[in-house]
């Protein structure tokens, strides 16, 4: 049994309770004007869990007994603040998107510390003094990452603080303190606002009254800045660091929020009183925890390693979930170890670690947010680019977001490579000096702690990017010097080949779980469009859906979902399974290569006969040719043969034959109008069929061992809950003839594979990205339907 959920995708921490009650009595105002300061306040530095020591708190606490010293706020009228480098109006608060600004009271800013408007000022100031630290720390960190004598290249653009692209180009970031929203406090990048809830049923708890969630929830912001360091928002947009409803960049993205919190306090624990006390949703960020139990410890071999723990909540161990804050706990986790690394390491301060490891993950996530694709600052560094030092990752600039999103995504591999890269190039280089004690950090200690975690997955640090062309007979992307892992060093993680990514084998088990409710679907649509991620459909697919039926098969005219039925058929888990249906270079002259691992079609089926090319072929077109630029034609049009195609075929049956075509000849036999097809006389290879863009990848966080997704989580006879996340988006031509017979090449992949990333004719260095237009770093899938009426 099957159930879809239906979730609007910000990034939000929210959370369900059940019970709850609580009245309210107050002390003596203690935060009056004339007890303070001119632009002052007395300030809850703590949630009252922290501050109490109190882990029963009642909901109705005065808070009047737990503000301490008073801090200056701002010297301005309203609470509105100033950023590094001269942004004048950088970011404000507000009780809510109703309210007028809280003026001062009587030249101060005190106010009844249990009212909303000692909210708003406590806020302002936790908000202030983390933006304060980031951006002085990112200052202290970007002279030295593009400093010409530290012997290594910087992501930090030279231009990074001229043009306030380190603050969204001087946008206002604006806080609502109190939102009345349940259970709930979210970053809405769109609107570039935070906004700060209430508990459902205590209702007097609100998550502003705990720090820990303003610096989480401001970490959403400061993540997607560190991601757009390279991208000047008036050239090319912005890009999110996660962009699904579960997917792994999104899980590392809750991770590091849950560190920003621990940069700012460092304390080793998240939401105590705002989603702990009342809703047992709080997350420690470290193995030592009271809230951890066995077999999770800070021995070397009890970490809270990857894939196995994605699904772990410490507040219910026994009740595994499929959630981004979650999984990400394996991150944040990771982060506080290496803080607790390089002081006993390098002999750092605290503080002093802390601002090393932001450093380096700053500079990680800017490189791999880059839609320019050129990842990095060679200028900076010395060095005059060249034609060979185009493009660095993400393919190029036309398509990097769409290899950024879904093609090369950042998940778990693609983070700790490129973390552990900037690492060693930051605190294992001689030239910069940055660990004195032992010269330079090792690196077989760094390797050890990304084996705890499981994240040692790949086989070299990729210190020669993912470019194509070719430098003296070798891609670039295969020439450079690449500091290769000790193997030896992997001890916990493991990988995998792709093989043992199968169809569930039950003879009772459907290959795939298709969805067609006419309801859901509505829903689905709404919340994909609403969020972004999804454009309009096509204009042959009615606004109401009218023509899904809700039978769970596939008729003409339905927008419908589908979720391949896969199985992990080894011993060990898997992580961060990934179905793409997108267009890819499979095609040539209109019938399907049959190349690749599946072999198919045969040529008597209506597969291409590349029988006559070399392998591999340097001819673009060519079955045996992956294209360079993802089927765009370059302006020499040295690709103009070469192109990408949609992943579906129908079967075309004859008294003599049964072949495979592609939509447009399939049309030409029906002798249908193009007019009718799906997106019109100009848009005819997805005439019948058409994966939906931005819906058309599914994620799943893990496999266990000989078991499928829903095996993984299936508990008894409950129904397995789906999420958007995990289906496939299709429309199908209601001109379709009942009884078509579709069937659809995807790709997969998942996290700990070795053969999906590495390239075994190169040594193990990464694929490059144009390879992934391609099949060779993908299991190669197919679903077969038949359309009904």
């Amino acid at each position: 049994m099957k159930t879809l959920t239906i979730l609007i995708f910000l990034y939000a921490c929210g959370f369900t309770q059940e019970s709850g009650e609580g009245g309210r009595s107050r002390s003596e105002f203690i935060n009056s004007p004339e007890m303070l300061s001119a632009n002052s306040s007395a300030i809850l530095y703590q949630n009252p869990i922290v501050e109490t020591d109190n882990l029963t708190l009642e909901a109705d606490a005065d808070f009047s007994l737990l503000v301490g010293p008073q801090q200056v706020i701002t010297s301005n009228q309203y609470l509105e603040g100033e950023c590094y480098g001269g942004i004048t109006n950088c970011f404000r608060v507000l009780d809510n998107i109703n309210e007028v600004p809280l003026p001062k009271n009587a030249g101060t800013w005190g106010y009844n510390p249990n009212t909303t408007e000692f909210l708003q000022v406590n806020s302002f100031w936790h908000l202030k003094e983390q933006v304060r630290k980031f951006h002085t720390e990112l200052a202290s960190n970007f002279s030295l990452a593009i400093d010409s004598n530290s012997g290594r290249i910087s992501s930090y653009p030279s231009e990074l603080f001229s043009d306030f692209r380190y603050w969204r180009e001087g946008t206002t970031l604006v806080l609502f303190s109190n939102t009345g929203f349940p259970n709930n406090a979210f970053y809405d990048p769109a609107n570039f606002t935070l906004s700060l809830g209430e508990d459902s049923i205590e209702k007097e708890v609100k998550m502003a009254q705990d720090p820990s969630v303003i610096y989480h929830e401001n970490g959403h912001n400061l993540v997607q800045l560190m991601m757009n360091y390279r991208n000047p928002f008036k050239d090319t947009g912005r890009v999110d660091l996660g962009s699904l409803f579960y997917d792994e960049a999104g899980a590392i993205n809750e991770g590091l929020c849950d560190w920003f919190s621990y940069y700012m306090n460092k304390r080793t624990h998240v939401f105590e009183w705002a989603f702990g006390r009342f809703l047992n949703a709080s997350r420690p960020l470290t193995e030592s925890d009271d809230l951890i139990s066995p077999p999770i410890s800070l021995e070397p071999d009890s970490r809270l390693t990857y894939p196995r723990f994605l699904d772990y909540d410490p507040n219910f161990p026994d009740q595994p979930i499929e959630d981004v804050h979650y999984a990400g706990q394996i991150i944040s986790y990771f982060m506080v170890a290496m803080v607790k690394s390089l002081e006993n390491t390098c002999y750092y301060t605290e503080e002093q670690a802390i601002t090393g490891v932001y450093g380096v993950f700053s500079e990680s996530l800017a490189e791999m947010g880059d839609l320019t694709a050129t990842g990095r600052n060679l200028l900076a560094a010395g060095i005059e680019p060249t034609p060979h030092d185009k493009y660095w990752n993400n393919l190029d600039e036309n398509f990097s977001r769409e290899w950024l999103n879904m093609v090369t995504p950042i998940n778990f591999r693609r983070f700790a490579q490129t973390f552990g890269r900037f690492w060693l190039d930051t605190f294992s280089n001689t030239q910069t000096n940055r660990c004195p004690p032992v010269s330079v950090y090792p690196k077989d200690l760094l390797e050890n702690i990304m084996d705890n975690y499981g994240l040692l997955n790949f086989d070299t640090y990729n210190d020669d990017g993912n470019y194509w062309l070719h430098k003296d007979g070798t891609p670039v992307g295969h020439s450079g010097p690449r500091k290769e892992v000790n193997i030896l060093n992997r001890k916990r993680t493991t990988v995998l080949p792709k093989e043992n990514l199968i169809f569930n084998p039950d003879a009772n088990a459907p290959s795939a779980f298709i969805f067609d409710n006419r309801i859901d679907m509505i829903s689905a649509l709404q919340s994909l469009q609403q969020s972004g991620q999804i454009g309009q459909i096509s204009p042959q697919i009615q606004a109401d859906l009218a023509y899904n039926n809700g039978n769970g098969q596939v008729s003409p005219g339905e927008l419908f979902g589908i979720s391949p039925n896969l199985y992990n058929d080894s011993n060990s888990i898997i992580g961060g399974i990934q179905v793409l249906s997108n267009d890819w270079d499979h095609v040539r002259e209109g019938k399907p290569c049959n190349t690749f691992e599946d072999g198919w079609p045969l040529v008597a089926e209506g597969g291409f006969d590349s029988s006559d090319e070399i392998i591999p072929s340097i001819t673009p077109g060519d079955c045996n040719y992956i294209t360079r630029t993802n089927g765009l034609v370059e302006p020499d049009q040295n690709e103009v043969t070469d192109s990408i195609y949609p992943v579906c075929f129908i079967q075309d049956l004859t008294d003599t034959a049964t072949t495979w075509v592609n939509q447009e000849k399939y049309r030409e036999i029906q002798e249908m109008d193009k007019s009718k097809c799906l997106y019109g006389s100009d848009q005819t290879k997805n005439c019948y069929i058409n994966a939906i863009r931005g819906a058309n990848q599914a994620v799943y966080s893990k496999m266990d061992p000989k078991k499928s997704w829903t095996g993984t989580y299936q508990v008894g006879s409950e129904p397995v809950i789906f999420n958007l996340s995990n289906i496939l988006m299709f429309e199908v031509n209601k001109w379709t003839p009942p009884g078509t017979t579709i069937r659809c090449r995807l790709r997969a992949r998942f996290t700990n594979c070795r053969d999906c990333f590495e390239n075994p004719d190169w040594e193990n260095d990464d694929f490059l990205d144009y390879q992934y237009s391609g099949g060779a770093p993908f299991r190669v899938i197919h679903i077969e339907f038949t359309v009904i009426d």
